[in-house]
């Protein structure tokens, strides 16, 4: 009898948990799609972390999924509030990347989102 409630007792608590785990992580999944479609992406995202740490791999892959288009969409909204900001910015001397100063100062031109080259990085 002793045998047998050693090896019962861990198995109904393993499938107490992996129960509560299917039926919470369904609510969680769906609370953070929902977030995601509002527009509320860092809450979304915040969500998401933390399923992917408890979700097997085929709802991983609906995790991540959800998570690369929510930190693609926040990405994207910040950068058009902070567009004018942004722009400011980059025409400065002072914060432009070092490449765009030795272009300018070769006077040629280069775009901002352009890599290095060589060149650029030998002086």
């Amino acid at each position: 009898m002793r045998v047998v409630k050693f090896f019962l007792i861990p198995l109904i608590v393993v499938v107490l948990v992996y129960v509560g785990m299917v039926i919470f992580i369904d609510d969680d999944m769906e609370d953070a799609i929902d977030l995601f479609e509002e527009e509320e992406y860092v809450d979304s995202i915040k969500i998401l972390n933390e399923l992917i740490k408890v979700v097997d791999y085929d709802e991983g892959e609906r995790v991540y999924y959800y998570r690369c288009r929510a930190i693609n969409e926040l990405s994207s909204h910040l950068e058009d509030e902070l567009r004018e900001d942004l722009e400011k910015l980059g025409r400065t001397e002072e914060t432009a990347p070092y490449w765009q100063v030795l272009a300018a100062a070769r006077g040629g031109r280069r775009h901002a989102r352009e890599a290095p080259t060589p060149s650029d990085t030998e002086r």
